[in-house]
């Protein structure tokens, strides 16, 4: 403990603290030198009379507590007088009771004005430090005279070894040999300016330490001793100059909004709360609206207001609208299709084909703060796509006349004008037999897919629905039917003026000789003996054709059908020599169309069936034929399931049901044990077209069983042919082998 008796002397004012640094008791000279009344002062503490701009001295009174071991603290503070601060030195050590201390006015001095220089001097420095600027004060040879905590924090200062530097070392250090960076460069010119113009000034900008800063350079001259320095305010402007960046981002953004919207040969606009159109919006909406009065308009009703829309759509649409802005995008989603997406819209005595967007805005708080709306002028799109799509359906019906023999075109197409004009007579009410009608038109849909004609075999499938109606309606039966027509023509006309087909087998004769070879071939076909020698095989070999070229056509459009219904595509085995009068090809190749359909529907299994039943995937429909006295037999059979007389039981309603029943119910009209109808069977009358086209024929179908057990599910079975030698026979008797197809 120091002992108190070397106290300084005056004028000094003595302050007595317990160990606490509370002041318990202060001379009467303590008012007069410090400026502040002593009876304010008892019981408060040291710092509580330092004066708060004081921050270093306060410091240095800590430091100095913090490491006594012994002796005298000795510290200059500027104490918080009444009036102005009073700058003294303020020397203390402990005692017995707790400490002592005396204060000593600087000022009383005799270098009085020395010692007030030197007070304002570290009022500016308190100034300085609590500046938010970096101030940095350099000598005439650029060391650091002074440097406040916020340069030293912006410039980040580092050692060799990377570690920030304190003021005490860069104090008194070259300023440049820490800042040496390239773009600083500038700065270390403006320095050496400095020392030769009074009022040099330099602003200049640069990155340092991830920091944009922005450095000022003052030049410092004296009267008598002249370039002393120079002082440098340093400011971070790195969320300014990131404000910058992102305003002119903005700005670049928005003029390229505004080209766009001036370009977009689209209608864009927003619609605010209350309906309203934002008074911003694309150059090309008045041009699709026909209105430049467009901003501030109810959005509902300058859209619509000339539209196809009806005013039930309008009123939902605008009930959407209201009900979504200022709503969360949940919302909006809800409501999404109320907002009306193509419509028409008259402009000028003409109607726009117009596909509007709907888009919501939604702000951070997920609120769909307005909407815009895109509208598009679709007109000549539309023209364009429907000329596209008309251009690939013409293709695609190229193609398919491509697949067929020449000539075939023009026989189903003699076939189906009657069937259609029968359909027609129908539907204006004419006396018809709906039976035969009905298996007319299921022979022609046949008879198309068979071909290959996709776009025919849709249109007399779709003839077929309206006619097969319960609740028949005659008009759009009649359309159905034009509709056919339409299509058959459009077939036509490819066929001629694009595949330049001349048509049927007689095309080029004329009336006359057409009938005269019709005449030679039916009598070929009934009495060939009529004919002379001469002429008698010629008009035969001329009279008959073969059949394979059509049923090779019909196993490939099957074999197709068998994969879209997740069959595998069967072997089809077609007899070469069986032949067929010209005359009935058409309709005996309408009912092998229906019984090869038929095997592929109802008789071949899936694979999954096929390969749990030990058999192949793909199952095997075979076509023989042989002569017979007085004409030919033709067998068609399958190594499907069979006949599935288990449905037939159960669809019927009997615990038992006879062959003779299920034979007859097979031939029967209506009668089928698919599951379901389908654009190739299902309907119960592909076979009842096929019994009637061969008795037509003068001949007969039978259906034949090998050891049947009337109780099981299924049973396997085959039909038995018979036709007239004036309808087909075999080209060699004596010859029936068949080939695979």
């Amino acid at each position: 403990m120091t002992d108190a008796s070397n106290s300084p002397t005056s004028p000094f004012a003595r302050v007595s603290m317990d160990d606490r640094w509370s002041i318990v008791e202060v001379d009467p000279a303590f008012e007069p030198i410090t400026g502040i009344a002593s009876e304010g002062v008892i019981g408060k503490s040291v710092e509580s009379i330092i004066s708060r701009r004081d921050r270093r001295g306060l410091l240095e009174l800590d430091r100095q507590r913090s490491t006594h071991q012994g002796g005298w603290i000795d510290v200059m503070l500027q104490l918080s007088a009444s009036g102005n601060d009073a700058l003294v030195r303020f020397r203390a050590t402990d005692s017995e009771n707790g400490w002592v201390g005396w204060i000593e006015n600087v000022l009383s001095n005799p270098n009085d004005v020395l010692q007030r220089l030197n007070a304002e001097a570290g009022w500016c420095r308190n100034v300085v430090s609590r500046s938010d600027e970096g101030i940095v004060v350099l000598r005439a040879d650029n060391t650091v005279a002074e440097i406040n905590q916020s340069a030293l924090d912006l410039l980040a200062f580092r050692s060799s070894d990377g570690l920030l530097l304190s003021e005490e070392v860069v104090v008194g250090s070259r300023f440049f040999e820490h800042l040496c960076d390239e773009q600083f460069a500038e700065l270390r010119t403006g320095a050496r300016k400095a020392q030769k113009k009074k009022k040099f000034r330099l602003l200049t900008e640069g990155e340092h330490e991830g920091r944009s800063l922005e450095i000022r350079l003052s030049a410092l001259h004296l009267p008598v001793r002249g370039h002393v320095g120079c002082t440098l305010s340093i400011r971070d402007i790195t969320v300014q100059k990131e404000i910058e960046q992102v305003s002119a981002e903005l700005r670049i953004k928005n003029e390229d909004i505004r080209v766009i919207l001036s370009n977009l040969v689209q209608g864009i606009f927003t619609v605010e709360a209350d309906r309203r159109v934002h008074p911003e919006y694309s150059e090309h909406l008045p041009l699709i609206l026909g209105t430049d009065e467009i901003g501030g308009q109810d959005a509902i009703e300058l859209v619509f207001a000339s539209s196809s829309v009806g005013p039930d759509d309008r009123a939902r649409a605008r009930a959407a609208l209201d009900l979504t802005i200022g709503d969360s995008t949940f919302g909006f989603e809800i409501n999404r299709d109320c907002f009306p997406t193509r419509f028409g819209l008259v402009r000028d005595g003409e109607t726009l084909q117009v596909e509007a967007n709907w888009v919501p805005i939604v702000s951070d708080e997920d609120l769909v703060t307005r909407v815009m709306v895109v509208l598009r002028d679709v007109t000549e799109l539309n023209k364009l796509r429907d000329a596209a799509a008309a251009g690939q359906r013409e293709l695609a019906m190229i193609a398919e006349l491509l697949a067929t023999p020449p000539g075939t075109l023009e026989e189903y197409a003699a076939a189906c004008v009657s069937g259609l004009n029968q359909t027609l007579a129908a539907a204006r009410g004419e006396p018809t037999d709906p039976v035969v009608l009905a298996r007319t038109v299921h022979t022609l849909k046949g008879n198309a897919r068979a071909c290959g004609l996709k776009g025919m075999c849709d249109a007399i499938h779709e003839l077929e629905e309206h006619l097969l109606r319960p609740d028949r309606n005659n008009d759009q039966l009649a359309e159905a039917a034009v509709r056919a027509q339409s299509v058959l023509q459009e077939y036509r006309a490819l066929s001629a003026d694009k595949l330049k087909r001349t048509g049927s087998a007689t095309h080029g004769a004329s009336e006359e000789e057409q009938g005269v070879l019709r005449e030679v071939f039916s009598l070929a076909a009934r009495t060939p003996e009529a004919l002379p020698p001469s002429l008698r095989d010629v008009a035969t070999n001329a009279a008959f054709v073969t059949i394979r070229p059509r049923l090779d056509a019909v196993a490939q459009s099957l074999a197709e059908h068998a994969t879209r219904v997740g069959k595998t595509p069967p072997r089809f085995r077609f007899p070469t020599e069986l032949l067929v009068h010209r005359g009935h090809l058409h309709r005996l190749h309408g009912a092998f169309v229906h019984l090869l359909t038929n095997a592929v529907d109802h008789g071949l299994e899936d694979r999954a069936t096929r390969r749990a039943a030990g058999k192949p995937c793909a199952g095997r429909i075979d076509i023989t034929a042989s002569s017979t006295p007085g004409g030919i037999e033709i067998l068609v059979e399958d190594d499907g399931a069979g006949l599935a007389l288990g449905r037939m039981r159960a669809k019927s309603g009997q615990a038992e049901l006879s062959l003779e029943q299920a034979v007859e119910a097979v031939f029967a009209p209506g009668s089928s044990t698919a599951d379901r109808v389908t654009n190739s069977s299902g309907r119960g009358i592909g076979m009842a077209a096929v019994r009637a086209e061969v008795e037509d024929l003068g001949g007969s179908i039978h259906m034949e069983f090998d050891g049947v057990d009337v109780t099981a599910d299924r049973v396997p079975f085959r039909f038995r042919i018979t036709l007239p030698a004036a309808v087909a026979r075999v080209s060699n008797p004596s010859d029936s082998r068949s080939a695979a197809a």
